[in-house]
């Protein structure tokens, strides 16, 4: 008698083919063949970091995962990536096959995220979450180059764009610089976020010790007004919420200004300016060392800038100052005299090393 054909499947076969269901659905939910690669791990992070700005958007704060996922911004809670809210902050760190991949860091790119509130709204947020006030948002018909002012964030980092719906470009200025965001279809519900990155501007003494009064000013590269973002205290520092731009930053101390161009500021980070040490020797004739002479270090054409010293039993008088071209000038009594000797040396050049100045008096 022939066998009939074995109908239906064994235990194992299903057991099978449910585990590869399984694996499938997860690689739809997280993106087809990116599941733990770099691409996918970045789509991840993004995809959470949208949903959390859709949800303070709607709720005036962050939210957990499972609370995204009852407020409808996630499908399901993210397995390659955590999130821990605190306040109006949040930070995003990496699970799994998402470990040491870098994504939990914020991406700096505007972007639009379509949301179910009304109307249109423009959000800047800081890399944590942090929602940054007095950000100017402008929008333009796409590519015609006509903007007209469509409001300033509030505290909490948002403004409503009160326009009609068409394809527009948003523009956001803060500190003088400005991100676009071209091409805009904006609808109900359309949220552009704009993304501002923290520097930590850094001033320094030669041995790296932190130093106060210092004033850092900021500029986008190729604009010409420059903006005040702090005066260093006893930490040396000035942080700052800055748009993602390349910058020009100066400081200012003891009346002296320092400037460096083009610096990329385009995610979380420090820039650090240091100072030089300007020794000056006095000696007299025979050049045996001179103590107790009076030095005055001043920056060429800045009368302010004088630094009254003293040399020691050496005959050195050390100073710390920004780069630049200096007036080093000694004065010194003889024992018995009431003539005072003097002697100077105009014009010298400080750069980012050590200047050792000898100077002999009669």
């Amino acid at each position: 008698m022939k066998r009939a054909d074995k109908l239906g499947f064994t235990l194992v076969e299903l057991l099978l083919t449910i585990s590869i269901m399984g694996i499938l659905g997860a690689v739809v939910v997280y993106g087809a063949g990116d599941f733990g690669t770099a691409s996918g791990c970045k789509t991840d992070a993004k995809l959470l970091r949208s949903a959390e700005a859709s949800f303070y958007v709607a709720n005036g704060r962050y939210g957990t995962q499972p609370e995204l996922v009852t407020f409808g911004a996630l499908r399901t809670p993210s397995q390659l990536h955590d999130v821990q809210v605190a306040g109006l902050n949040f930070t995003v760190t990496e699970l799994g096959k998402c470990q040491n991949s870098g994504t939990a860091d914020a991406a700096t790119i505007p972007t639009v995220i379509v949301t179910s509130q009304q109307g249109a709204t423009a959000f800047a947020t800081g890399s944590d979450g942090t929602p940054i006030p007095g950000v100017a948002f402008s929008t333009s018909p796409s590519g015609a180059g006509s903007w007209t002012v469509a409001g300033t964030s509030d505290v909490t980092g948002t403004a409503k764009l009160n326009v009609a719906a068409a394809t527009y470009d948003i523009a956001a200025t803060y500190l003088g610089a400005t991100n676009r965001l071209l091409g805009v279809a904006i609808k109900n519900g359309t949220l552009a976020v704009f993304p501002v990155v923290t520097a930590t501007t850094q001033f320094r003494s030669s041995a790296l010790a932190p130093m106060a009064g210092a004033t850092f000013e900021v500029r986008q590269a190729g604009t010409t007004s420059w903006n005040i973002i702090g005066t260093t205290d006893i930490s040396g520092n000035v942080i700052a919420k800055l748009l993602p731009a390349d910058y020009d930053i100066r400081v200012t101390w003891n009346g002296v200004t320092t400037t460096r161009q083009a610096i990329q500021i385009k995610q979380d980070g420090d820039v650090l300016f240091r100072t030089t040490v300007l020794a000056t020797k006095v000696m007299d004739s025979s050049g045996a060392a001179i103590s107790k002479a009076s030095v005055t270090i001043t920056a060429v054409g800045i009368a302010n800038s004088a630094v009254a010293l003293t040399t020691d039993a050496t005959g050195w008088a050390r100073t710390e100052v920004l780069p630049g071209s200096y007036d080093d000038a000694v004065r010194y009594m003889p024992a018995g005299s009431s003539v005072a000797n003097t002697a100077t040396m105009n014009a010298v050049p400080v750069g980012a090393t050590t200047v050792n100045v000898e100077i002999r008096v009669a």
